[in-house]
């Protein structure tokens, strides 16, 4: 069984654990997650709008001029805590792993993209060209 590996946590050039924001209560990040296959070479980076349910709400009220705010690719926590911002991450990928045990690598890491932003999201080879 193919299972998903965390390899690496950063936040605008810092690792989340050296992350302090400047209000704990109430803050929105950008958060790169680094994921791989425990095993093999090579992992693919996300991006993960990681916020607190006020700063949605402040952002909604004060900050978005239509008032509104999609919710694909986030976490949203009760507050900063970057230990258990990764705890949740890892529960994630172990999720995911369980649940599709018998996917391939690609298969696997495509599945994080329902969760995170991936690069890759959208990209399909066109096997159709002509040349």
């Amino acid at each position: 069984m193919m299972e998903l590996s965390l390899k690496g946590l950063d936040v605008a050039g810092d690792y989340l654990l050296d992350h302090k924001p400047d209000n704990a209560d109430f803050f929105s990040l950008w958060l790169t997650v680094t994921v791989g296959v425990n095993g093999e070479e090579g992992s693919s980076s996300y991006q993960l709008h990681i916020c607190t349910p006020d700063w949605i709400r402040y952002a909604v009220e004060n900050e978005l001029e239509d008032h509104f705010l999609w919710g694909r690719h986030m976490l949203i926590v009760d507050k900063f805590d970057a230990e258990k911002i990764e705890i949740a991450i890892e529960k994630k990928l172990k999720e995911i792993s369980s649940q599709f045990s018998n996917d391939s690598q690609s298969e696997l890491l495509k599945k994080v993209s329902r969760y995170a932003y991936w690069e890759y999201e959208d990209y399909e080879t066109n096997k159709d060209s002509h040349h």
